[in-house]
């Protein structure tokens, strides 16, 4: 039976991807009042003894910023390119 995220719950595993000093030790995903969320987490020291630092981001954020990421790679045409003024003479007026 596949894992089910349940509201207001979530998991944490520790992070196989981590290849620089500053991503996280930690990731996962959460619920929270039916929406999910990625979590990252660090561990650290401090004088008190050790604590995990938290961070969590919107699941639907991200998708958001990937499809701008990507929308901003594609060719877009300027003012003045043969292809816009070519392609206006052919619409039949």
């Amino acid at each position: 039976m596949a894992y089910e995220l349940r509201d207001n719950s979530g998991s944490l595993f520790p992070n196989d991807k981590k290849t620089q000093q500053n991503h996280p030790d930690w990731t996962g995903t959460v619920m929270v009042d039916g929406k999910t969320y990625w979590i990252s987490g660090w561990t650290k020291n401090s004088q008190r003894g050790s604590f995990y630092s938290l961070s969590f981001k919107a699941k639907e954020e991200r998708v958001q910023q990937a499809k701008r990421e990507a929308f901003n790679d594609v060719p877009t045409t300027q003012p003045g390119d043969d292809f816009v003024e070519n392609s206006l003479d052919d619409i039949p007026w």
